[in-house]
Order: structure tokens, then sequence, then C-alpha cells
């Protein structure tokens, strides 16, 4: 996870970009290990020792993403949260992932 000293929060009043407005919350105020601790508690429990089944990806990733945002909402913290998950066979092969933030 990153480490910022602050976070920037974006608000963007009915689509208008010319109406921007930037507030700046504390880093402090989020709990790293709390959601990584979150994280992990999700994606072992939905996981465990489970062998690779294509078939079953689809299941999995959504089970990990719900299971987050619901402990997420549930810390009683005022944030809009994102997730994401990918999950990949470890197959010796490489991985490139790309993403990109359009406005």
């Amino acid at each position: 996870f990153p480490d910022p000293a602050l976070l920037s929060h974006r608000h963007l009043d009915k689509g208008n970009r010319s109406n921007e407005q930037t507030m700046d919350i504390p880093a402090s105020t989020l709990d790293r290990g709390e959601i990584e601790t979150t994280v992990r508690e999700a994606i072992g429990a939905t996981l465990g020792k489970s062998t690779f089944l294509h078939a079953k990806v689809d299941g999995w990733i959504a089970k990990v993403m719900e299971t987050c945002l619901k402990r997420l909402a549930q810390s009683a913290k005022q944030y809009k949260y994102v997730v994401t998950c990918q999950i990949m066979q470890n197959a010796g092969a490489g991985a490139c992932v790309t993403s990109t933030n359009s406005r």
C-alpha cells in the first residue's frame, strides 16, 4: 500500500470539472494495518488452499471484493472505498498490468 503523507480527495460538482475542489486528508486517519488485515483475511477466507480453477475465478473475485467492501464500510470511517482484485494462475509467466485514470 502506498504511504503518502496526505491523501487527496477530489469532489466534482455535478460533473463540472472547472469546479473541482481538493481536500487534503491526513493519512494518519486511515489505519493501514487494519486495511491490510481486512484484505488478507478476505483473501484467505475465500481462497484458502484452493487450487486454481479458471471456472471459479469470477466467483472468488466477487467474494473477495464484497467481503472487503463490507468490512471497510463497517469500520465507520466516512470514506468511499475502491477495491480491485485480480487473480492469476502462477504458471511462471510474467504479467504486464497497466491502469489509467481518465477524467
